[in-house]
């Protein structure tokens, strides 16, 4: 009896063993990573994804075909959405330069790109570039050779790269600047600089792209600056740039834009009513020799807690009108030689904003300002902060427009 109870509980123990081990093979098989309830969860996903992304298909091309030059406009795009899917269930918006459209329920978002491609599309927080100073020694041994840069938005690099350099700030590799040869000039080089959905700045942006000597066009299109507090010496000694994108440049935190486009010697023509000056305490040399330069757009121009303008437009001898309305001067001590070469300059607008009270440096402010024409003729004897007025001197006044 004892022999064949004993036999009777180990053949018991065996068998739970058993049923454990296929339980937790079971299991596993229903839940596991490869499980048929992973598996199930994936189907399921996978089917809404191609609904959604066939809804976004539709509605954009049904906004391409209702826009006259076919383009894809926001609010059309939604028009058509909601007439799919009825209101509230998606919502189209502008993220990083990207038309996204995002499902309300499911959190989904796709991006649709110029020419109507749709791609499903993940938020991520933007990698960071090094330094200015970092990348400008980074890539100093090929100055003189570069042609084009570009920021671009980028899974993986090209095959045809000459050299690559991890630029991101905590040397991750999350941004990489890379280096291909110029398909005109043999001899010449194109740089992108690349990173998931394009690239942030850091707070220093110090002499990121100064002395290209030979660099043509820059696209800063992807370059994200909300957090950048110097932009000095940015672009200084561009000679030959002629083609800059900083349309989506953010100023909203500088300090400090002196000399950051000095000696761009081939720029026409400069657009920034967008920039945001409202932090800037020091102009000085901003326009430095841009002797190219016949308009500068400084329509929103905050100078409020500007100290220092001095050369900021030295040498712009084709400029013909310069329109410092929105100038704020209370502050500013140091005028030196501001318009200082500039001899076809004929109108400087200003508005009642414009305060010197506090310039103790204006020499030579108006040196060489032959054209210029306001409540007085120019005359060269008469060259201070005395005549930077529009009650007695140079300037001509302009009511601000709110």
């Amino acid at each position: 009896m004892k022999k064949e109870t004993g036999i009777t509980i180990i053949a018991l123990v065996v068998t739970i063993v058993v049923l454990l081990i296929l339980a937790s093979i079971t299991i596993g098989a229903i839940t596991g990573d490869n499980g048929i309830l992973r598996n199930a969860n994936n189907a399921k996903t996978q089917t809404e994804i191609a609904e959604e992304k066939e809804i976004v298909d539709r509605a954009t091309i049904q906004a391409m075909a209702n826009n006259k030059r076919g383009n894809i406009v926001k609010d059309e795009l939604q028009e058509q959405l909601d007439k799919i899917t009825g209101n509230g269930k998606t919502e189209t918006k502008i993220i990083r330069n990207k038309l996204i459209v995002e499902f309300i329920d499911s959190l989904r978002m796709y991006h649709v790109d110029d020419s109507g491609n749709v791609y499903e599309y993940e938020y991520k927080d933007l990698p960071i570039i090094e330094s200015g100073l970092n990348f400008y020694n980074r890539i100093r041994e090929y100055q003189t050779q570069i042609l084009n840069i570009k920021v671009v938005d980028y899974d993986t690099i090209p095959d045809n790269v000459i050299k690559s350099f991890d630029v991101s700030k905590n040397q991750d590799k999350s941004v990489t600047a890379w280096i291909i040869q110029n398909e005109e000039q043999n001899d010449f080089y194109d740089l992108y600089i690349g990173g998931y959905d394009g690239v942030q700045a850091s707070e220093s942006c110090q002499n990121m792209f100064a002395d290209l000597e030979n660099v043509i066009s820059i696209d800063l299109k992807n370059f994200y600056t909300d957090n950048t507090i110097n932009f000095g010496y940015m672009f200084q000694n561009c000679i030959n740039l002629e083609n800059l994108n900083i349309s989506n440049l953010d100023t909203s935190k500088a300090t400090y834009v002196g000399s950051l486009f000095m000696n761009c010697k081939s720029l026409k023509e400069l657009d920034l009513s967008h920039f945001d000056t409202s932090n800037v305490s020091n102009m000085s040399s901003m326009f430095n020799n841009c002797s190219n330069l016949e308009n500068i757009n400084l329509g929103n121009f905050n100078t409020n807690k500007v100290l220092d303008m001095n050369y900021m437009f030295y040498n712009n001898s084709k400029l013909l009108t310069l329109d410092l309305s929105s100038f704020d001067t209370s502050l500013v001590t140091n005028t030196n030689r501001m318009f200082s070469g500039c001899s076809k300059l004929k109108t400087i607008y200003v508005s009642n904003k414009w305060n010197v009270s506090k310039v103790t440096n204006s020499e030579l402010m108006f040196y060489g300002c032959n054209n210029l024409v306001g409540k007085i003729k120019y005359d060269s004897t008469k060259i201070d902060i005395n005549y930077a007025n529009y009650n007695t001197g140079y300037f001509t006044f302009k009511a601000l427009e709110y």
